[in-house]
C-alpha cells in the first residue's frame, strides 16, 4: 500500500481533549489502514500557548516523538518538560496531557496503538 501525499489530510481540531487553542493532526496511517490494530500515525503541530486536554488511554497506549520545540507534559500527574529528541510514551490505563510552552510551534510524531 502507498498512500500519495494528495490523500494525506491535516485536520485541525480546537480544544482538543479539553484543551487551549488548536492542535493539527496529519495521520499518515489510520485505523483502517491496519486493520483496527490501533488509531493512527500522525505529525502533530500544536501551536505556541495551545494544549491538548488531560485524558486517559483505555485499552490501547501513545507514544510520541518530539522533533521540535518545547512542552509541558503530564506524565499520568508526574509533570515533565519535554524537548526536541525526547519520547514519552502513554501506557493503557495511564493519562496525560501536553502544553506547547516554548516561543515556537511544538511538532511531534504520535502513535496511537491498541494493548
Amino acid at each position: 500500500m502507498v498512500k500519495r501525499s494528495e490523500e494525506i489530510k491535516t485536520e485541525e481540531l480546537e480544544g482538543f481533549k479539553g484543551g487551549k487553542g488548536k492542535v493539527y493532526l496529519t495521520k499518515f496511517i489510520t485505523a483502517e489502514d491496519i486493520d483496527g490494530k490501533g488509531r493512527f500515525w500522525a505529525y502533530c503541530r500544536l501551536p505556541k500557548g495551545c494544549s491538548l486536554g488531560y485524558h486517559k488511554h483505555t485499552g490501547e497506549f501513545e507514544t510520541y516523538y518530539f522533533l521540535k520545540g518545547t512542552g509541558r507534559a503530564s506524565d499520568n500527574g508526574n509533570e515533565v518538560i519535554v524537548t526536541t529528541g525526547d519520547t514519552l510514551v502513554c501506557r493503557d490505563g495511564c493519562s496525560h496531557l501536553l502544553e506547547n510552552i516554548g516561543s515556537c510551534d511544538l511538532e511531534y510524531i504520535a502513535v496511537i496503538l491498541n494493548s
